[in-house]
């Protein structure tokens, strides 16, 4: 499963802007299909193809960000932060949380 996300003029987005899409679209796919929701919550992170989702295409994006001087942070422990991140905002929308 691959995305492209380009902005209003065609050119490739932003990455920090990649980012909170792909976030944004985890969440909003778990709203709209709660048990989809739970299934990436339970075993997003113990299936390697779907770890590949969840870490692999942000990991590109937020390296993509600290090149381009969009982040301040670098490592590969900002991929945990944006795993626990999706996973976490899954859970609390499956628990009814509404922000």
């Amino acid at each position: 499963m691959a995305f492209t996300y380009r902005d209003g003029d065609g050119s490739d987005a932003d990455p920090a802007s990649r980012v909170a899409t792909g976030l944004r679209i985890f969440v909003r796919l778990a709203h709209e299909q709660p048990y989809l929701g739970k299934f990436i919550v339970r075993f997003g992170l113990t299936s390697e193809s779907l770890r590949g989702i969840l870490v692999d295409l942000p990991m590109r994006d937020i390296e993509d960000g600290i090149a381009a001087g969009r982040y301040g942070i670098g490592g590969a422990g900002i991929a945990s932060l944006v795993v626990c991140m999706v996973v976490s905002s899954l859970w609390m929308v499956l628990e009814g949380h509404r922000g």
